[in-house]
């Protein structure tokens, strides 16, 4: 997870309504939270992958990044 102070210091981390919240290897993959015109969120990486910040997070603790059932497998899916 991204701090903060660490966002905000970058201006390539965020826009009018997303930011990067999540980063695997010095920023090599990332996860990202906008504002969508329905004014609801999504957590996308290139493509949306939930409007769950739960569900994220049971993702990447079932399988981190790269393990069965990680964030690149649900990615995948």
């Amino acid at each position: 997870m991204i701090g903060l102070e660490d966002i905000l210091a970058n201006k390539r981390h965020y826009g009018k309504h997303w930011f990067h919240f999540s980063e695997y290897m010095t920023y090599c993959g990332m996860w990202s939270l906008r504002k969508t015109s329905k004014n609801t969120f999504e957590i996308f990486a290139e493509e949306v992958l939930t409007s769950s910040l739960a569900e994220f997070l049971s993702c990447f603790l079932e399988g981190d990044v790269f393990e069965a059932g990680g964030l690149y497998d649900w990615r995948a899916e």
